[in-house]
């Protein structure tokens, strides 16, 4: 497992796949070996002798293959709770019977870990929303994003964990609050449609 190529192997799988994905927490994905006390030792030795047995994030040194170079973006922060924001370049397959537009927000849909772009998705990545959230005094922003592999497969990534929370109402307001979405609703099954009609 430790000499596994995780980047190259999802390649593969994509090749005549759509990739749906709502992973914020892509970067923490274990690469290497599963055995904690192995994976103590090689992490704490930066020789790279040693770096197929690291357990690391894919964007660190040690694999060098960051996880938006797949997905279209990667883990940021948590503990963020804010609104999505649509982009200008979102398509309008994407909005389809939403009535939505720029500008327009998907409340409480971001967090409570957001993606952004790094600067390594594939080149035809088209970002659908670009949302600020408050961060250290500053301002951050997430991205939602969506791009089409060689093959014809799409990739979309949401860049939030909350964007679930806009599909259906489950443990609302019990452990979380009701943020039930008919915009998110309709996104996600336009990219389903898009994802269906791949290749017809």
């Amino acid at each position: 497992m430790a000499d596994l190529d995780p980047l190259g192997g999802f390649r593969g799988e994509i090749s005549g796949v759509n990739l749906p994905l709502e992973i914020a927490a892509a970067g923490e994905l274990n690469y290497g070996t599963s055995k904690p006390e192995r994976a103590r030792v090689a992490t704490s030795n930066r020789s790279p002798a040693l770096y197929s047995l690291v357990t690391t994030r894919w964007r660190d040194r040690t694999v060098g293959k960051p996880e938006d170079a797949l997905i279209g973006v990667m883990y940021e922060t948590f503990q963020v709770n804010s609104d999505i924001v649509i982009d200008e370049s979102a398509p309008d397959w994407l909005l389809e019977k939403t009535q939505l537009k720029m500008g327009d927000k998907l409340q409480g849909l971001l967090g409570y870990e957001v993606d952004r772009m790094f600067g390594n998705a594939p080149q035809n990545t088209i970002r659908i929303a670009h949302s600020p959230y408050p961060y250290g005094g500053g301002t951050r922003y997430a991205d939602m994003t969506i791009y089409t592999a060689d093959s014809g497969a799409k990739v979309f990534a949401t860049g939030s964990m909350q964007w679930a929370w806009g599909l259906d109402d489950y443990n609302a307001p019990q452990l979380r609050p009701a943020v039930l979405n008919a915009g998110a609703q309709q996104i996600t099954r336009n990219v389903l449609a898009k994802f269906l009609s791949v290749g017809k």
